[in-house]
């Protein structure tokens, strides 16, 4: 079964860096935003991952 995430690019490894220099709140932040929504992506779903999971960035 394919599934589709249609979704912005995650931040880049300099933005991550950039946010935990900022502060840890400000990383807490970006990470919390990116979590909920792969969480809500996965929950939408309504799937097991059982097995080999395969990703695709296009």
């Amino acid at each position: 079964m394919i599934y589709k995430l249609l979704m912005p690019l995650p931040p880049t490894m300099n933005e991550i860096i950039d946010s935990a220099r900022s502060g840890w709140k400000m990383n807490a932040a970006l990470k919390k935003k990116w979590t909920s929504l792969i969480c809500n992506f996965v929950i939408e779903c309504d799937f097991e991952l059982l097995g080999v999971v395969w990703i695709e960035f296009h």
